[in-house]
């Protein structure tokens, strides 16, 4: 933090309100579950909300246990913040809560949101 570099990464669009709720959620569960979903958020696909990143990775990130990261992605996963959207062999995919926040353009959120809602895309 602090150092002058090109960023890498995107720009994220987070819904206030639902922000604000999910971070009231979490406050209950401790400071892995807020450091997980702020790690998460950086990991997000651009136009799909799909989390690029496995628990092992992110044990190693946060410096915890690969079992520790699975429990609190348990905890995010039921409290809806994020989404499963598919088994990729053992692994789970998921996706960030659209409604929470999004990378991508707003069509996109909003075609995937249709589609959530039961509509065509």
């Amino acid at each position: 933090m602090g150092h002058k570099r090109r960023h890498p990464g995107g720009f994220i669009i987070v819904y206030e309100d639902d922000f604000r709720a999910a971070a009231i959620m979490l406050r209950d569960y401790g400071a892995n579950a807020l450091c997980l979903w702020a790690i998460l958020m950086t990991k997000v696909e651009m136009g799909t909300g799909e989390i690029l990143v496995n628990t092992v990775e992110i044990a190693e990130m946060m410096k915890t246990s690969q079992p520790r990261v699975s429990a609190t992605v348990k905890i995010i996963r039921e409290l809806g913040i994020i989404q499963q959207v598919k088994k990729d062999g053992k692994h789970f995919v998921y996706r960030m809560n659209p409604s929470i926040m999004w990378k991508g353009r707003e069509t996109e959120r909003q075609d995937l949101l249709k589609v959530l809602k039961g509509g065509k895309g």
